[in-house]
């Protein structure tokens, strides 16, 4: 059986660059909507003082997020526009694909990893259904 692989993050929007950073999270998540079914949940977030964007992605496995990145690329080579590297706090639940470690690499990420799955499910949601 293969285990859920969830990814949680948060970044610091670039000052004056609040509205080109939620462009580009609306598109990335109509990109991903369209492209990726696999995925459960995919969710940004911006806190009160609207400074910091904060990502929940729910994955059925690894190799969707592998997926991901591919299907997102273009927008990731451009992420750091908007957002700061520097302060960027990454969660990974379940062990992070290759692909990941090494976009992590290049871009000189910390990554913080839970990779044992302990117990717990993933409810369906139906098609088309949003939060």
């Amino acid at each position: 059986m293969n285990e859920p692989f969830i990814y949680i993050a948060s970044y610091q929007v670039k000052p004056g660059l609040l509205d080109a950073a939620r462009r580009r999270v609306r598109e990335i998540a109509e990109l991903v909507e369209e492209r990726e079914p696999q995925l459960s949940a995919f969710h940004f977030f911006l806190d009160e003082s609207r400074q910091r964007v904060f990502i929940v992605q729910v994955h059925p496995d690894a190799d969707s997020m592998a997926t991901h990145m591919a299907v997102i690329a273009d927008h990731l080579s451009a992420a750091w526009d908007e957002l700061e590297v520097d302060g960027a706090q990454r969660i990974a639940c379940g062990t992070p694909p290759d692909a990941m470690l090494t976009y992590d690499l290049e871009f000189g990420l910390e990554l913080e990893t839970y990779p044992t799955h302990l117990a717990g499910f993933t409810r369906g949601v139906e098609a088309g259904t949003r939060a």
